[in-house]
């Protein structure tokens, strides 16, 4: 320490001591240094005499064999201390300086900073000598750019050594190689990179200020604002976690715990990332990411908003046993592309909204799209209804491309299918399986943007079915001014709109061509404007009206973009007009917890993962505000055997079902406690809020609710899964898994059925195959076997002995079955089902040994 008057010293003992004895050690996070007289007279001492104070306190924190309340009242102390300015000499300030610098917390960034400050004060009047030149320079090398504190410390000693250098991405990375590699190319701009990279690096808040964006403008300048959005857009799109450049195989001996470097700076070690994998968190490069969001918000290119809506899904995207890559970056994309000009980041973040399983950053999604249309003076709805990109397709939903004498390309949008179609002519103008090789080498940029276009439809087609779903069940209308002008003859979404059945004024009817037909296909007559256009849903109509909708559209081959003439309709039963205010319809049902929270993601559910602790939670919820209700579902986690019934972060792996209940939104929230025991109001209240009759709840709504309900079981269960057959841990969940896996069909698979009633005779099974109650069952040459229409999960005749079959990620239906007409999409079972029939209809060739064991 320093040399300093003893009694000094000793005073500020006392008095830090004091401290400690006239504050509380229970709520020691809230103790300030002016909540005792000790602290009170530190404070009020000369500037001077407050230095060894400042000593102590630094030393002390050093001292881990103190109660932790204690080193955090301290802390506290220090902090308030080193943003003062006071009268350091040389010799304290490299005291300070290597004190900081030093212990188990690592480089103490958030003492380091002020002390840094007090250094540029003293320089004002006093030049560094050597021991304080030397102190600096060696924190300078010690620290490590893996956390945007660490960065901007490093670069303030820079500053304070006059130390020049770029300051660029630390390389590794896709994008990060690349910017440098442009950076340090570019010998007259390299000053200039370095300048932007540095402004980026000082972006810390949740957006940026009036200040940021002025000085962006500035450090752009030198580089060509333009030319330089466009490098940047580049980068954007080359960023995510890729193996390579993010997970780096080494021995778990190369890592230490804690490592000293010269004079005692601590180097920090890097977390790992599965079994002998270490993923590098590299915080410098995600706060230069986000900094490059902020860049594109005032961007009017939709390059700009494809490459922010890469960064936002890259963001997101999930490291095992690490989490989100970089969320960071993700929100700031999110951000940006709502504040780009005329809504053109609208479409990606509508398409977002369906590739997102994030909460949060779904929040952001929708508080950027209600930014953006606030910005255009208009609603919502109506910003998503105009933003749609088109692809370049023209009001047929066809784009024409010549690519000078090399050939051509046409990209079709089919109306009746919503699927895309890329054909290639070569120079002599006759078809080509793949693009033309003059074209690709003399053309290449324009076929890429071909290629970029085509998808770019993919993907509103996909992201507008989602939103179109959502307004079926929001109940959302148009005038039909404002349907034909934004919706009918737009030629992505008017792709969407075609294959689907619309009511005006009350009367449905479908699209053929520019002729609005009624069920008996008669067109409708002239409509004036201001007719309510809405979609159409079977609940409004008798049960043979929804059953001829069907029928027309199979004649006519239109595949819907979702469900919604063979949507499943859930009445009130008999049940549940008897338990009145609560449904058992769904009830001691067993999921898995990670699926079913997804799914609510999807859905619009608000949910919690529930952890096996001592804590409450309230049930699954999905508010209605159009009619005031909130739905609730009541769902517990299920086991006590921590590791077994949990993940290692102790999150139940399953959860048992309960009841749906509906409430008024102002109503107060139903809790149960993490290890079960039933709902109540409060943390052990004795009952539930009383919940509302069921028969006062809108038709639509409760059949709506129910669906999606029905959906979480259908699809989380356990009796889904062919390897639970054993029951799982202890066997515990047997009798469920069996009574599920072969139980009574649900509303969802009785639509299957039925589906596969018109399809059955048109495959090359037919004659293999028979619809019998609950199965479809087909017949092989080894023997015969049932497929469950609702789980999928098979049985073998004669004996009903179990068969597992485990479908591969991402299974589909077999490729003969590619040409069938299928009335909609999204059925992932169906396809499930359809495999296992293909390949159990030829069982004898069958060579996998997991299945013919079992066969055998």
């Amino acid at each position: 320490m320093t040399t300093m008057p003893h009694d000094d010293v000793l005073r500020a003992e006392r008095l830090i001591d004091a401290h400690l004895r006239q504050t509380s050690p229970v709520n020691f996070w809230d103790v300030k240094p002016n909540d005792s007289d000790a602290g009170r007279e530190i404070l009020s001492l000369a500037p001077k005499a407050q230095i060894p104070c400042v000593h102590i306190l630094m030393l002390r924190g050093r001292d881990y064999t103190k109660e932790f309340h204690d080193t955090v009242r301290l802390s506290r102390f220090l902090t308030q201390m080193l943003s003062r300015s006071l009268p350091y000499t040389a010799e304290d300030l490299v005291q300070l300086l290597r004190a900081a610098g030093t212990g188990l917390q690592a480089v103490q960034t958030g003492n380091l900073a002020p002390i840094l400050r007090s250094v540029e004060r003293f320089m004002k009047s006093e030049p560094l000598n050597d021991a304080l030149k030397e102190t600096l320079t060696d924190l300078h090398q010690s620290l490590v750019n893996n956390n945007m504190e660490a960065a901007k410390i490093k670069s303030q000693v820079g500053k304070i050594l006059g130390i020049s250098g770029a300051t660029l991405p630390d390389p590794g990375e896709a994008w990060a190689d690349a910017a440098r590699t442009l950076a340090l190319l570019e010998d007259d701009k390299s000053q200039a990179w370095s300048a932007l990279f540095s402004h980026a690096l000082t972006a810390t808040g949740s957006k940026p200020t009036a200040k940021w964006l002025a000085e962006l403008e500035k450090a752009l300048k030198p580089l060509g604002a333009e030319d330089a959005r466009m490098e940047i857009i580049a980068w954007l799109n080359l960023a995510g976690p890729t193996p390579p450049a993010r997970l780096v195989p080494q021995s778990p001996t190369d890592i230490q715990a804690e490592s000293e470097g010269p004079n005692g700076f601590l180097l920090q070690a890097q977390p790992t990332l599965g079994e002998g994998l270490f993923f590098r968190s590299d915080e410098k490069n995600i706060t230069l990411l986000k900094g490059c969001a902020w860049m594109l918000a005032e961007s009017d290119s939709r390059e700009a908003a494809r490459g922010l809506g890469h960064l936002a899904e890259a963001g997101f995207r999930s490291i095992p046993g690490s989490g989100p890559w970089a969320p960071r970056a993700g929100n700031a994309a999110i951000w940006a592309l709502g504040q780009m000009p005329e809504g053109l980041g609208v479409p990606a973040l509508t398409r977002l909204r369906t590739r997102l399983r994030d909460r949060n950053a779904l929040k952001l999604i929708a508080s950027s799209i209600e930014s953006a249309a606030a910005k255009a003076g208009l609603t919502v709805d109506e910003l998503e209804d105009i933003s749609v990109p088109t692809g370049g397709l023209d009001a047929s939903g066809v784009r024409h491309d010549a690519f000078g004498e090399e050939g051509a390309a046409t990209l079709t949008l089919d109306a009746a299918t919503g699927r895309t179609t890329l054909a290639w002519f070569g120079a002599d103008g006759k078809p080509r399986k793949a693009v033309p090789a003059g074209a690709k080498r003399e053309f290449a940029a324009e076929v890429k943007a071909l290629k970029l276009a085509e998808e770019e439809v993919r993907q509103a087609i996909g992201a507008q079915a989602a939103r179109l779903d959502r307004a079926l069940t929001d109940e959302r209308s148009w005038t039909l001014a404002a349907w034909r002008e934004r919706c009918l003859t737009h030629p992505v979404l008017g792709g969407v709109v075609r294959r689907l059945i619309w009511t005006f004024d009350g009367v449905p009817a479908s699209i053929d061509g520019d002729t609005l037909t009624d069920i008996d296909l008669k067109p409708l007559p002239e409509l004036p404007a201001e007719t309510v256009v809405r979609l159409w849903s079977p609940i409004e109509s008798p049960t043979q009206d929804a059953l001829r909708w069907r029928e027309l559209l199979s004649e006519r081959g239109i595949v819907q973009p979702f469900k919604q003439a063979h949507r499943e309709i859930y009445l009130l039963t008999d049940a549940e007009r008897a338990t009145n205010t609560y449904s058992n319809r769904f009830a001691a049902h067993v999921l898995k917890q990670h699926q079913f929270n997804t799914l609510c993601v999807l859905r619009g559910w608000k949910n919690s993962l529930r952890l096996m602790v001592d804590d409450c939670y309230p049930p699954a919820t999905k508010q209605i505000p159009k009619h005031n209700l909130r739905a609730e579902f009541w769902v517990e986690g299920i086991g006590d055997d921590y590791g077994v019934d949990t993940n290692e972060t102790g999150t139940y792996l399953r959860l048992v079902t309960d009841q749906v209940r509906f409430y008024h939104l102002a109503a107060p929230d139903n809790l149960a406690h993490a290890g079960g025991g039933g709902y109540g109001m409060g943390w052990r209240a004795a009952a539930p809020l009383e919940a509302l009759p069921l028969d006062q709840i809108p038709t639509h709504v409760l059949s709506e609710v129910m669906r999606d309900v029905d959906l979480f079981v259908g699809v989380s269960s356990l009796g889904n899964d062919p390897a639970w057959a054993d029951g799982g841990p202890g066997g515990r969940f047997r009798n469920y898994w069996q009574d599920y896996a072969f139980g009574d069909l649900g509303a969802t698979a009785a639509t299957r059925k039925e589906i596969l009633a018109r399809l059955l005779p048109r495959l090359k099974i037919a004659g293999k195959c028979t619809l019998d109650g609950k199965f479809l069952t087909v017949q092989g040459a080894l023997r015969a076997y049932k497929i469950h229409l609702g789980s999928g999960n098979i049985l073998m005749e004669p004996n009903d002995q179990y068969l597992c079959i485990v479908p591969g990620r991402g299974a589909g239906a077999p490729e003969a079955t590619q040409g069938l007409f299928l009335p909609f999409e999204g059925d992932q079972m169906l396809s499930i089902i359809l495999s296992k029939a293909f390949l159990l209809a030829d069982d004898a060739k069958i060579t996998d040994p997991t299945i013919t064991r079992q066969i055998s």
